[in-house]
Order: structure tokens, then sequence, then C-alpha cells
């Protein structure tokens, strides 16, 4: 179901936030997803035109090599996506 080296927009839930993530999925494991290329989206702007888009009104990268772990039971959305994933602060 999911494709490693594929592009992912993800909404996760932390101690009842709303969380939105961008990255590339590297490795999974039964519990957790590992990505690189990730920004923590602060605010995504029009949820629509995002999506189709790319582009997000605040974005906050992590270093492009940083390995991040999501655990896979705080995510309830992945979706592949075709764009480019956010690289720069905004």
């Amino acid at each position: 179901m999911y494709e490693i080296d594929a592009n992912y927009f993800i909404r996760a839930v932390y101690n009842g936030l709303t969380m939105f993530y961008t990255g590339r999925l590297v490795a999974m494991s039964d519990h957790e997803l590992a990505f690189t290329n990730c920004a923590w989206i602060a605010d995504t702007g029009r949820f629509s035109n995002a999506m189709v888009t790319g582009v997000f009104v605040e974005v906050e990268p992590y270093d492009p090599d940083q390995l991040v772990v999501l655990n896979r039971s705080s995510v309830c959305e992945l979706v592949k996506v075709k764009w480019n994933l956010p690289t720069e602060v905004k």
C-alpha cells in the first residue's frame, strides 16, 4: 500500500493536535514510518489548493538528510503527491 521513495503529505494526530508534514518515505516497520526531505507544515492555507499545487502558507523544513520517524498509530492520512516537496522556510 505504501511506496518507498514516494513523496507524501502526512496528517498525524498527537495529544489531540493535528499536525501536517511532507516527506519522502524511505523505510517502514510494523509501528513506524521513516521519512527524509521532511517539512512540518504549520499552515496549509486553502487545503484543496495546497493538495493540488504543493504550495503552503507556512513551512518549517527539517535538514533534508535528517531521518524523521513517525509512529504509524498517529498517522491518520498519508497522501502520495506528485508535486515537489517544499524545502524552504516560509
